[in-house]
């Protein structure tokens, strides 16, 4: 036997071929991920921005009124103290009139004049969906606005379930609310707080008082419907907060007294089948819904929906000089 050539231990090994392995891994993780999320992607009904909000009303005929920013915490209230960032939110007009929340707040009431061909309506009513979504907030806020413009404003608290607008607006003396009027057990001028700490000029505030054990009938009724009209005829502006759409009848009871309704949904919450069947539940009567508000928009989507980089950068400017 004659060696001709010894042999030498090769350098790598000619199986398995890792990077070829690897890459083909790769491929396939990103190939299989890229499936898993657009399933997930097609199976997330929530509205999350403008484009879903404008699917969701495409077959509804209905306009979007405006959209209201997501605030962050402020510090200086203490990150856990929720009870002053929620108060802090629901004054946010009035205690920063050049923030980013006031101009929207503006914008809402411009597309409202604008859908009344130049005189925005007298009575308003604010629901939403579901709870949680912010219509309480945003009504405030919306009335804060309309003050601002020097409209005589009465904000009702029509919610006899889940009252929230006492928390919001202390009221120097107790008033016998909105239940009292309707049980005819108090007039209208003694429902009525038009003063209070830190209140703005031109605000009203109408509590809700104690909880009745029949709300929808007490809506439901001619003295409801006489009260409405007597406030409109003191008020140029009357906001009524009432409960979610798709929980209770009261909102439904309350649409066909009032000139307009808002609806408010909430970004990354509301669902478009939600939010659809709230608008076919208020339209069972005869109802005028004038549009939606989509609450709790992230400025950095809106921005890229919007294109408007270079005003939502100066208005982000307005914000932090009016916090400061």
């Amino acid at each position: 036997i004659e060696v001709l050539d010894p042999a030498k231990e090769p350098l790598e090994p000619s199986f398995p071929p890792v990077t070829l392995l690897l890459a083909a891994a790769l491929l396939c993780g990103l190939g299989v991920g890229s499936v898993v999320a657009l399933a997930i992607d097609h199976r997330d009904l929530r509205i999350r921005g403008l484009p879903d909000l404008e699917t969701a009303l495409a077959d509804q005929n209905l306009q979007t009124l405006g959209q209201l920013p997501q605030l962050q915490l402020d510090a200086r209230l203490g990150l856990s103290n929720a009870r002053a960032q929620r108060r802090q939110r629901d004054l946010f007009t009035h205690l920063f009139p050049r923030s980013l929340m006031a101009e929207r707040c503006r914008a809402v009431r411009t597309s409202l004049s604008f859908a009344q061909a130049g005189d925005a309506p007298h009575t308003l009513m604010i629901t939403s969906p579901n709870i949680g979504e912010g219509k309480s907030s945003a009504a405030i806020n919306l009335a804060l606005s309309f003050c601002q413009a020097g409209k005589r404003v009465l904000l009702v608290d029509a919610d006899l379930r889940r009252p929230r607008l006492h928390d919001v607006f202390a009221a120097p003396g107790e008033s016998p609310g909105l239940s009292a009027a309707l049980r005819g057990e108090a007039e209208v001028d003694d429902v009525i707080v038009s003063s209070g700490e830190g209140w703005p000029e031109h605000l009203s505030v109408l509590p809700s008082g104690e909880s009745p054990q029949n709300p929808a009938d007490l809506l439901d009724s001619a003295r409801c419907r006489a009260l409405l009209a007597a406030l409109k005829r003191r008020f140029d502006v009357v906001l009524l907060d009432t409960p979610p759409v798709l929980l209770v009848t009261d909102p439904v009871v309350l649409a066909g007294m009032v000139d307009g309704v808002l609806l408010v949904a909430r970004c990354n919450l509301t669902t478009q089948s939600e939010l659809r069947r709230a608008v076919v539940t208020l339209r069972g009567g005869v109802v005028n819904l004038m549009g939606v508000i989509l609450n709790e928009v992230e400025e950095r989507s809106r921005r890229g929906a919007d294109k408007i980089g270079e005003y939502a950068y100066y208005m982000r400017e307005l914000d932090q000089g009016a916090r400061s």
